[in-house]
């Protein structure tokens, strides 16, 4: 937990060097990277918000993500890296963000917890999409949480949100260490512009 806390302090003295402020969009994670990210005294200043859109109407009609991305027979779908990175754009472009700050970074998650479709159980996708000065820029990864063998309908409820809880955690985890990466690239180059 120490580390997860240095992590978010080093990426919002980051954030705050660059004026880079962050907006969240996730759907797996319900709120909990909004929450790692709001944990730390810096963070009003560079956490704009967050959006939880486990729906896909919500999807669409707050992070603007199209429908065609979201079809899971004709298009890739919502636990898709079109969608998280669709998600990452619609939050900085409708939170808000560029019309108060010109620049900013949004980050979203989506995936898989607590089991998905065979082949897909555990599948995860963080998006980030960032303007920063005169650079627009996107990335996506995808990452596996492991999915017990366990069958979850033998397992208490109690068991069931625990394991639920343990996977968001290491998503923001991953999620942090994505974002954190993206940003010190921008810090670095920034730098070396000065």
């Amino acid at each position: 937990m120490q580390r997860v806390h240095n992590c978010i302090h080093g990426l919002l003295c980051i954030l705050e060097r660059l004026s880079l402020p962050v907006i969240t969009a996730e759907s797996c994670t319900s709120g909990a990277l909004a929450s790692a990210l709001s944990s730390r005294p810096k963070s009003p200043t560079m956490l704009l918000g967050g959006i939880v859109a486990y729906s896909n109407s919500i999807k669409e009609r707050m992070l603007s993500v199209n429908p065609s991305i979201l079809d899971e027979k004709e298009g890739p779908g919502e636990v898709s890296k079109e969608c998280a990175l669709a998600m990452a754009r619609g939050a900085i472009q409708h939170g808000g963000m560029l019309d108060i700050r010109g620049q900013g970074i949004g980050i979203s998650t989506t995936g898989f917890l607590n089991g998905g479709p065979p082949g897909r159980e555990g599948e995860v996708w963080i998006g980030c999409y960032w303007r920063f000065k005169d650079k627009i820029g996107s990335r996506a990864e995808q990452f596996w949480v492991k999915c017990e063998e366990d069958n979850i309908e033998k397992q208490s409820h109690d068991e069931v949100a625990d394991k639920r809880d343990q996977e968001k955690h290491w998503v923001v985890d991953k999620a942090l260490n994505v974002i954190l990466e993206v940003v010190a690239d921008l810090d670095k180059s920034d730098s070396r512009r000065r």
